[in-house]
């Protein structure tokens, strides 16, 4: 087979292969499991079209005929990917061009010329399995996700045969894998299996070690479709897909979470077709308040959705975030900050009503690439107005007994730490252990378990706005009472002598809550500090970063710092609170303490 030089001048990642299938990003890695059923197939079969171009008789007979099969296996952790091309009764003993149309291209690229035999038949077989190949064509091109056409083309540029990979002819796909355990019920295995192709789809999820007569949800690319009892043995077997579920090449991820949504039991991930230039991965969203489903919303609740990444804020608008009642909409306003998108409605919703919202493709990352896809989920209101937001003490969960959560590096030197510290991804966090009256947890369960809460608890801070008071940009010297204060900027506390205080009165009440949002940094000058009076306790107050947060020397502080990236804490400072970084599920999140006491809130 002799190669002609390719047209590299194409857009190689901008094309989707087959179905319209919206290519697998792969959310959870997914690792070969003891028993060996990690399996994923896929085939795509299709016959060539006769274009008539070409007649081997007088009675203008054409009898030329192709047939494409794409196949991807992956068993375990290893990939084979193949591409069979078989030709037949074509002119014997004749050049032939063999050409594709990649990506969105409308022009051909010559990929290789071809000699059939003395029948006029000839096979392309290619192969490759992970990143070991034998040199080919292909070195440069992916055939399972770049190229949507391929044509053979005779000595006079006629196209004599065509495939069209958008529409295969025929196709099967299997899945046959164990669900990764959450730990959060620690017994629970599970198992799923897939079997489809152009005319019946096999669907069935299995899971034991679930808690007797309780009720779990299916998700499905982090949307539920179905809820359902395990049975007194605590089994769960499914054997359909539900009505509203996505077409099976577009599933990228199986959960089986708790009724609530918030807790994910099983999980396996890496479906569809993972391509290696499939361009780059493509925003989802990852958490919404209310939840899909949820029911006895208050009327006057915000809505909002967390980005898996930071996208661009112009593209976040009201016509990338949408509210509707049936078919009509929601007037409203939206915001956003970090990696969340909040709609306002500019009325309170009816009460006892279903809406829907809606993220469109049109809200786009830093990179300019669009949402995956559009992403809808619904609730229903009750009759409830939530008139005071001391109502709501934010829910730290897991996350509760952590004086440090990162998502990159924690660092230190002299400190005093009093509560766990936990860092996930990594392999060892930068403070002694001897300054730690705590427990360390890197990279296990109980740390995954944290950051879950904490994400869960920074989405809930960035969707209050009941109420609202504007937050100084200096704090220095005032008093406040409970509420929830908003910036849309930066604060903090810098001066001195009486200047230097922030004082925080709860006025009697215990329960007060104190939330501080600011939409970029968190700043105290030297020597300053937050006074607590009123029975105000430091569990109760709330400062949600939009990036980074920075303690001066001998700052004395109160309270729990969820901050977006970073947080920095100079020496001598005394901080009664947490220190959390990368909270709203940025991998960059980094704690730093040099010479400082941090102490967990009593509860």
């Amino acid at each position: 087979m002799k190669n002609i030089t390719l047209n590299k001048n194409k857009t190689l990642n901008a094309w989707r292969l087959t179905f319209g299938l919206i290519l697998a990003a792969t959310l959870l890695t997914h690792n070969a499991v003891a028993n060996g059923t990690d399996i994923l197939r896929f085939t795509s079969q299709t016959d060539m079209m006769n274009t008539g171009v070409e007649s081997n008789d007088q009675f203008g007979v054409v009898d030329a005929s192709g047939e494409v099969k794409v196949m991807l296996n992956r068993d375990g952790n290893n990939d084979t990917q193949s591409l069979d091309i078989k030709l037949a009764d074509l002119q014997p003993n004749t050049t032939y061009l063999w050409s594709v149309l990649i990506g969105d291209d409308t022009n051909a690229t010559v990929i290789a010329e071809l000699t059939t035999d003395q029948n006029g038949d000839f096979e392309i077989k290619y192969a490759k399995k992970g990143s070991e190949h034998a040199p080919s064509p292909f070195d440069v091109l992916d055939p399972m996700c770049d190229i949507r056409e391929i044509d053979i083309v005779n000595g006079d540029m006629q196209t004599v045969l065509r495939a069209v990979l958008a529409s295969p002819d025929r196709g099967q796909y299997l899945v046959d894998r164990s669900m990764n355990n959450t730990g959060f019920l620690p017994a629970a295995v599970g198992n799923l299996r897939i079997n489809a192709n152009q005319d019946t789809v096999k669907f069935r999820l299995q899971a034991s070690g679930l808690t007797q007569n309780t009720n779990y949800v299916l998700a499905i690319n982090g949307v539920a479709v179905q809820t359902n009892s395990a049975n007194s043995a605590g089994k769960l077997i499914l054997t359909s897909l539900p009505p509203n579920s996505p077409d099976v090449l577009d599933i990228q991820v199986v959960e089986l979470t708790d009724v609530t949504g918030t807790n994910v039991i099983l999980i396996t991930g890496g479906l569809g077709i993972p391509c290696t230039m499939a361009g780059p991965s493509l925003a989802t969203v990852i958490y919404t308040i209310p939840t899909n489903t949820a029911t006895g919303v208050a009327v006057n609740d915000n809505i909002a959705a967390t980005f898996s990444e930071m996208m661009d804020s112009s593209t976040i608008d009201k016509t990338s975030f949408t509210l509707k009642q049936g078919t009509t909409s929601v007037k409203g306003t939206v915001a956003y900050a970090g990696v969340t998108a909040v709609f306002n409605p500019q009325s309170n919703l009816k009460s006892n009503t279903l809406y829907t919202a809606t993220i469109t493709t049109g809200a786009r990352d830093l990179s300019d690439n669009p949402l995956a896809t559009n992403f809808v989920w619904s609730f229903t209101t009750g009759s409830q107005i939530d008139t005071n937001v001391n109502s709501k003490t934010i829910d730290l969960g897991a996350a509760s007994t952590f004086a440090i959560l990162a998502t990159a590096a924690i660092s230190g030197a002299g400190d005093q730490i009093n509560g766990d510290v936990g860092l996930q991804p990594g392999s060892s966090q930068g403070i002694n252990p001897s300054e730690i009256n705590g427990t360390i947890h890197v990279d296990d369960q109980a740390v995954v378990n944290a950051q879950n809460s904490l994400l869960a608890a920074y989405n809930q801070l960035v969707a209050q706005s009941t109420k609202s008071q504007s937050l100084p940009g200096n704090l220095g010297g005032l008093t406040l009472a409970p509420g929830l204060y908003v910036n849309g900027s930066s604060t903090g506390i810098t001066g001195t002598g009486a200047n230097a205080v922030l004082t925080l009165d709860a006025q009697g009440n215990a329960n007060a809550v104190f939330i501080f949002k600011m939409a970029s940094t968190l700043t105290t000058g030297p020597g300053t500090s937050v006074v607590l009076s009123g029975g105000a306790q430091a569990k109760n107050i709330f400062w949600q970063v939009g990036s980074s947060a920075t303690l001066g020397t001998t700052t004395v502080f109160k309270g729990n710092i969820l901050a977006f990236v970073s947080v920095s804490v100079n020496n001598g400072c005394a901080v009664n609170g947490r220190l959390f970084a990368g909270a709203g599920g940025d991998g960059s999140g980094a704690v730093t303490v040099q010479s400082s006491t941090i102490t967990v809130p009593a509860p």
